[in-house]
Formats: C-alpha cells, structure tokens, sequence
C-alpha cells in the first residue's frame, strides 16, 4: 500500500468534507431527523475529490505531474506503475476499490470557469433538448463517469479502518474525455459483462496514471488495472461501513 502525506491546509480551502456521527453523543443522523424521520439523508454527504495532477494548473505547483490528489491536500501516490524507493512521497500503484459507479452527459463547452455545462442523467434527456454524441454536432455531450472510490491513507487521517487496523477515505472521482475511455468504459465492462456482476465494490484495482500526447500537447490519463476480487473479510467491512 502507497504512504501518505498531507500538505498544510489553505486558509481559502473550500472542498467539502464528509458528514460524521457520533453515537455516544445523541449526534447521530437519526436524532438530528427527529421522531419523523424526515431531514438529512444521503443526498446530504458531500464527499472530497480525487484529482490527477496536470502538467500546469494549480495543483501542479503543489505536487508532481501524474501524482493523484485528494482534496486538493493529499498526495496518495505518485501514479507511476513501479514503487522507487528514491521517491521523497508516496510511490507505485495505489490499490483502491470502487464504491460507486454512475454514469452521465455533460455538455462539451470551452472551459470558463464563470459557466456550468449542462448534466443530463440520461440520453433521453439531452436529446429532448437537442444535444447529440456527435462529434461534428452543434450541440455536442460527451460522457462521462461519476465514481466513488476507497483510498488507502495512513490511519491517523483516515475516516474508515477495517479489522487489520488499515485507514481509508472516500473520494468523488470524476472521469470526462479520456478518463471515460480509461476508466469509466473499464469499470462498466467489469460490471455489466465481467467478474463485478454482483457488485463493482467487491472488486480491487491498482491505480497509475500514463502521459498522452498529440501534435499540439500532451496530458496524463488515470489508468486502473484489475487485481481480481475482494475476501470475505475486507468485503464485510466495506459493506458494513464505506457504501453510501
């Protein structure tokens, strides 16, 4: 399993963190809906993201090129497909699980960061509105993937630890153009027609990144390989404590 290391957090640092309860305290969820049930439920938890570190951006002032990120804070590992011992952070692949996978259309505009492209769930939706997967189309969606993925950090930042003492934390992991071919298409194929049939959380994965290039530039993509099946023991716990 890869080392962790945190940077010190910004004072303008705005990502969300994970609702936790406490059960000796009367602050659990239950007790805050009230005697009718009704209040927060799970579309309530926001959950940090995994991000993958660019070749320029502001991440990359902060962590190496390829290296995966969580929370803007966190270097997890450095995303090569080999450990060097030489390496001052966190190095190799990261073995992580899948929580959740889901998948959506998001519009395909120029970045600005003034302007949210449209989300549609489902194709029905952006063809109402007269969006098309074609390339060439005025209108254009691309796919992507909405994934929720368990990470191995050292347990004092951990949120979860299973039964060997091991920490974990959850992450969003959102997975457009390129990554949708690398990740996405890989863990649907896993699901839909592979060995994650009867769930994509009783899967392992290793995670690295890999550098692509065209004529005009150059960009890492996250590539996840499959190392089979969970046991019994680590699928207990996950099932008990880190699905949504």
């Amino acid at each position: 399993m890869a080392k962790t290391t945190f940077k010190k957090k910004s004072p303008d640092e705005s990502e969300a963190t994970e609702l936790e309860t406490t059960s000796d305290s009367g602050g659990d969820i239950v007790s805050y809906n009230g005697p009718g049930g009704s209040g927060w439920d799970v579309a309530d938890i926001r959950i940090p993201y995994m991000s993958l570190v660019q070749k320029s951006g502001n991440l990359s002032n902060e962590f190496p090129p390829g290296s995966f990120v969580y929370n803007k804070e966190l270097m997890i590992c450095d995303g090569k497909p080999e450990a060097d011992a030489k390496a001052e952070g966190p190095s190799g692949p990261l073995d992580i699980t899948i929580l959740r996978a889901d998948k959506y259309f998001v519009e395909d505009i120029p970045y600005d960061p003034d302007i949210r492209p449209k989300r549609f769930n489902t194709r029905e939706e952006f063809l109402s509105e007269g969006f098309s997967l074609d390339y060439n189309a005025e209108m254009r969606v691309k796919e992507a993937a909405e994934l929720v993925a368990l990470l191995p950090v050292e347990s004092q930042y951990a949120v979860f630890e299973d039964n060997d003492g091991n920490g974990y934390v959850r992450a969003a992991w959102i997975c457009q153009s390129s990554a949708f071919g690398t990740v996405g298409r890989t863990v649907a194929t896993a699901m839909m027609a592979g060995h994650l049939k009867d769930g994509v959380h009783k899967g392992k994965w290793a995670l690295t990144s890999d550098l692509r290039s065209s004529k005009a530039m150059s960009w890492f993509v996250p590539i996840i390989r499959s190392m089979g099946r969970h046991d019994a023991d680590f699928l207990e716990f996950v099932e008990a404590q880190c699905i949504l």
